[in-house]
């Protein structure tokens, strides 16, 4: 993921077009939580000044990810624009993107995932998706519950 820095050194001050697709097989966002299943799309304009690149950039392309409550997998579609600057080392003719565009794409995830609004998550006991099985019970006949008490004493 890298940007040629050739027309940005040779007119500093002037703004360039900046249009990059990477192959969701080619991204990572770092994460196997985490997992891109469209291209990422990197659309913007920047410009350099004073051994300084500062860009201005949208990035576009959807994740799948856990739901944060039954595990179920869902897509999660990433829009989001950043500006930044990156300073352009003393030597090389080009710049490593991927840093700055893996930030832009974690930090625009939500907190929370939810693969709809009303789900009811896995039974706390044990594990079955309560979505699926609604009239769920877990047997606790003759199960005791202990206090946070009985456990420190």
């Amino acid at each position: 993921m890298r940007i040629e820095l050739g027309p940005f050194l040779d007119e500093p001050g002037r703004q360039h077009p900046v249009e990059l697709r990477i192959p969701s097989a080619a991204f990572s966002a770092g994460s196997e939580e985490v997992r891109v299943v469209q291209d990422v799309v990197i659309s913007g304009r920047g410009f350099s000044q004073m051994r300084t690149l500062y860009l201005d950039l949208r990035v576009s392309t959807s994740i799948e990810r856990p739901c944060g409550r039954c595990l179920m997998s869902v897509s999660v579609p990433i829009d989001a624009w950043d500006a930044f600057e990156l300073p352009i080392p003393e030597e090389g003719d080009t710049i490593d993107l991927r840093p700055s565009i893996v930030a832009i794409v974690v930090s625009s995830l939500p907190s929370r995932t939810l693969c709809r609004e009303d789900c009811r998550g896995l039974c706390p006991k044990c594990g079955a998706d309560l979505n699926r099985v609604t009239d769920h019970r877990c047997d606790d006949a003759g199960e005791e519950r202990r206090t946070l008490g009985e456990y420190l004493r």
